[in-house]
């Protein structure tokens, strides 16, 4: 995948896959698809796959588009990834209990926590406990 202008990766240590969201848009959620597609299909079998998605800058997501492009992602990959960990920074907390209904209802086992943008280090933290 190309470097996005709407998304920021990196790999950090313990295996954590941060992606931080730069801007709201439906083209930010597909940069985010595309590269989640990428990180499930190499991501090896048996081991915790540690999420840490960062919208403290972009604000709330497009939620319809979210949900209608994870499901399919999450169809194809649910025999690669065991378990999740995924913790979301934010700015607003209003949109914590959205997302965890989003999240609850996917096809595989995700353990979900939410922190504020100022805590992002103990969202590293939590991600790393077994």
């Amino acid at each position: 995948m190309q470097p996005s202008e709407k998304i920021q990766y990196t790999l950090l240590n313990h295996g954590i896959h941060d992606f931080c969201m730069l801007e709201s848009s439906n083209p930010a959620v597909d940069d985010l698809i595309v590269k989640l597609s990428d990180v499930l299909a190499h991501h090896p079998q048996g081991q915790t796959l540690r999420l840490l998605i960062n919208t403290s800058q972009s604000g709330s997501l497009p939620l319809a588009h979210v949900i209608n492009s994870v499901r399919p992602m999450v169809k194809e990959f649910r025999s690669n990834v065991e378990l999740t960990r995924l913790a979301f920074v934010y700015q607003n907390p209003k949109l914590i209990s959205v997302w965890t209904a989003v999240f609850s209802v996917l096809p595989t086992k995700i353990e979900m926590n939410a922190f504020p943008a100022a805590e992002r280090e103990a969202a590293i933290a939590w991600l790393t406990e077994e």
